[in-house]
């Protein structure tokens, strides 16, 4: 069950068919509005970094099927991005839930943790799947592909915090496991408890190749590349 969420009337109608046949799920997390302080807070650029960085997740990557998840209940999907991923062969799908209160609560590590624990359960017992930041997009996604590891997550280049969140994979299992009782410890009343800090890193191996991201810090407002 996914309470509180809303798929996107546009979404592909063929999902049910492809999501246990695609050997690439990719999970994008959003909040088009964010209730915390961040350096990127207005919804209008946020809204064109998600819609951008989606247009070319359907259009140069091998993900076949794309699930976004925002947590205050705006819609990002439009009539073009619709119409791409059928002209693409892939399927997209949006939910939206209202976590805003988590948020200004426990912080926007939370509320990303609480999307991501509704988004896992539609993926199938043994799947794998991608996880990356909405608004990002990955240049050297393709080569990171082949990389068949359960999980990988990238050391944080900052000494105060553990784990890059911003492109992962993982096994449903592995999430189930590990990451879904994490949930409820994320808190970004203190660094040592913010998502980057609570996700373990010792159990995993990191990606073969740097990172090539492309698109604007949502914290920072730093562009990456």
């Amino acid at each position: 069950m996914i309470p509180n969420a809303t798929s996107a009337s546009r979404a592909n109608a063929t999902s049910g068919d492809l999501a246990h046949q695609s050997p690439h799920t990719l999970i994008l997390t959003a909040i088009v509005t964010p209730v915390t302080s961040v350096e990127r807070g207005d919804p209008s650029l946020r809204m064109a970094d998600y819609r951008g960085a989606i247009r070319r997740w359907l259009t140069e990557s091998e993900f076949s099927r794309l699930i976004l998840v925002e947590s205050g209940m705006t819609s990002i999907l439009n009539s073009e991005l619709a119409d791409l991923a059928v002209s693409s062969g892939k399927v997209l799908t949006e939910y939206l839930f209202d976590f805003a209160e988590s948020a200004r609560k426990y912080g926007k590590g939370r509320s990303e943790a609480m999307l991501l624990d509704r988004a896992v359960e539609l993926l199938p017992a043994g799947a794998c799947f991608h996880k990356v930041t909405g608004r990002l997009f990955i240049g050297n996604h393709c080569e990171l592909l082949c990389q068949t590891d359960a999980v990988v997550f990238n050391r944080h280049r900052s000494s105060r915090l553990r784990v890059d969140t911003r492109f992962w994979r993982a096994s449903r299992r592995y999430y189930d496991e590990i990451l879904r009782p994490l949930t409820e410890k994320i808190d970004d009343a203190q660094i040592e408890t913010y998502i980057e800090n609570i996700y373990p890193l010792d159990e995993t191996v990191t990606w073969q190749s740097s990172l090539n991201v492309v698109g604007f810090s949502g914290t920072s407002n730093e562009f990456y590349g």
